[in-house]
């Protein structure tokens, strides 16, 4: 289970750099300035997003899909090694000795 967690790591990491480069691409075919304010400005994107549903909200759709993805392949991961690490035995701590 824990390679499947990494495959969906890996490949919601891949469609969500998809969704943001198309987003970029978008951005950029508008002009420069929006493009670069995209990529370097915060909440630069967000705004453009609003403003220019129609031509991004696919890119959007695709960037979140990768995140959901990531996520899930995150938590499979989680639950992998939680579940290894509770088949572990339990080591008994070494004997404490008392000196007066």
């Amino acid at each position: 289970m824990a390679a499947l967690g990494v495959l969906f790591i890996v490949a919601g990491l891949i469609v969500a750099a998809w969704g943001n480069i198309w987003f970029l691409v978008i951005a950029f075919k508008e002009s420069a300035l929006w493009g670069l304010g995209c990529l370097i400005v915060p909440f630069v994107s967000l705004i453009y997003l609003v403003m220019r549903w129609q031509e991004c909200w696919r890119a959007f759709a695709l960037n979140a899909v990768g995140i959901a993805v990531f996520f899930g392949g995150m938590v499979m991961l989680g639950a992998s090694e939680a579940a290894d690490a509770a088949q572990m035995p339990m080591e008994e701590p070494p004997p404490v000795e008392v000196t007066q």
